[in-house]
């Protein structure tokens, strides 16, 4: 989804390929850094999980917002469409059976994003305490805190409550059953319908994935 990710990184927020519901703020999570044909600078993909922040310092834990309104919106953007059995985009609350790695383009829109940040009284905590105290931590003993560089510390992240997809397909199959080919369905605590022409499905529902981030690299 790279048109996607661009798109977001101009609003500095990270994209994830990778996630569950434990990517929360305060949680550090690995940076990976690649380059592809045609790129100008590195690009990155946030991996695995690697704990809260406040337990590895062993301070206390910051306390987080309620699910709010964002008042960032997505619209048509239109991507190459992978998916795998297993692994789905459960970010977008889809899950798969099957496999599609080509042929197939989807335009997304997200109107509705919601968003958990940390609350009022630790913002500043975050950023003169956890974050320096972090850095600190890494440098001070890089045999066993080394790995604490290699992380990206999230401060915000934000869940789409309403996904519309339009799929695009080449020959006589249309969208509906290109996804229904790969297994394609909806998350099962999620509503997923399609349009009357079968090219456009709608995902709604308390998704408790993040599909983005903000955040600090820690190196």
């Amino acid at each position: 989804m790279n048109n996607l990710k661009k798109m977001l990184a101009q609003k500095g927020i990270q994209l994830l390929d990778l996630a569950t519901p434990s990517y929360l703020p305060g949680h550090l999570v690995k940076i990976h850094y690649f380059w592809q044909f045609g790129d100008f600078g590195p690009e990155v993909r946030l991996e695995e999980d690697r704990g809260l922040a406040t337990e590895i310092l062993k301070v206390s834990d910051l306390a987080l917002t309620s699910r709010v309104p964002s008042d960032i919106v997505i619209q048509n953007v239109t991507d190459q469409f992978q998916i795998s059995p297993g692994v789905g985009l459960p970010q977008f609350g889809l899950t798969a059976t099957g496999n599609i790695t080509r042929g197939v383009t989807i335009s997304w829109d997200i109107p509705s994003v919601e968003t958990v940040s940390f609350g009022e009284d630790d913002v500043q905590t975050y950023f003169s305490n956890v974050l320096p105290k972090l850095r600190k931590l890494a440098d001070s003993d890089p045999k066993d805190n080394g790995w604490i560089k290699e992380c990206y510390l999230i401060k915000q992240v934000f869940f789409a409550a309403t996904v519309t997809g339009t799929v695009h397909t080449a020959g006589t199959v249309d969208g509906k059953a290109a996804l229904a080919q790969a297994g394609v369905t909806g998350n099962a605590d999620l509503s997923m319908t399609w349009s009357a022409d079968n090219t456009t499905f709608v995902v709604q529902g308390s998704n408790q994935v993040p599909f983005a981030v903000r955040g600090d690299a820690i190196g």
